[in-house]
């Protein structure tokens, strides 16, 4: 949160193959948020195109901080990056590599921000650490004034989350998910418990990020 109606989240999920995965991904998340946050704090854009600008910079930020890790061989902190940004206004986000990410608009619908993988197998992407990183990410900027709900998530949630065969949300998925993150009282490790749960490691046995952020001045409606 920067203030009381600003919220960033990043999500990075580093390369299986990667040595240094974990702190590949700490850091590429870490950095992203932390430059976002410094600079919505000296000003915020105010047109679409200013905030397509931010959204390279922060790339370029996060693709500084692992080349600063690692060197010049970056494959031992190879990682994609997800990240939203959303204030009263505006909505923007980012993705270099696989996830997803999901908004919820007037608590009902659901709109997909992330684009399916363009390589030829579902396990393949391309990474923050790739050669021209810029030219595969994908970003996108629209108004904010019904968001309700935001989600990210890594490649391990997708075949649960997603329909691949058009690029939409799952909304059995995404309404519990939602609802939970709306209760009073709701936990980190209760959601710890819902991804570890077996219904959810028999769809899928990689690693599992989720991050949910919900509106909390408005009331959810009772389904």
């Amino acid at each position: 949160m920067i203030g009381e109606n600003t919220v960033v989240i990043a999500v990075a999920d580093g390369a299986g193959s990667a040595e240094r995965a974990e702190e590949g991904s700490r850091t590429a998340a870490l950095t992203a948020t932390g430059f976002v946050a410094d600079r919505l704090r000296a000003a915020q854009p105010d047109r679409a195109e200013a905030w397509n600008g931010l959204l390279q910079e922060t790339l370029k930020e996060a693709r500084s901080a692992l080349e600063q890790l690692a060197g010049a061989d970056l494959k031992p902190v190879a990682t994609t990056l997800l990240l939203a940004i959303a204030t009263p206004e505006w909505f923007a986000t980012a993705q270099l590599g696989d996830g997803g990410i999901v908004g919820e608009f007037r608590f009902d619908e659901l709109r997909v921000f992330s684009q399916p993988g363009n390589t030829e197998y579902i396990n393949e992407t391309v990474f923050l650490t790739s050669p021209g990183f810029l030219a595969h990410a994908h970003c996108t900027v629209s108004a904010a004034e019904e968001l309700t709900g935001i989600a990210l998530f890594s490649d391990g949630l997708q075949l649960l989350a997603m329909q691949y065969t058009d690029n939409t949300a799952h909304k059995p998925f995404f309404a519990p998910v939602f609802e939970f993150a709306s209760r009073p009282g709701s936990t980190v490790a209760e959601l710890a418990e819902f991804l570890r749960s077996e219904r959810v490691c028999e769809r899928t046995d990689d690693d599992k990020t989720l991050s949910i952020a919900v509106r909390g001045d408005l009331p959810r409606p009772e389904r």
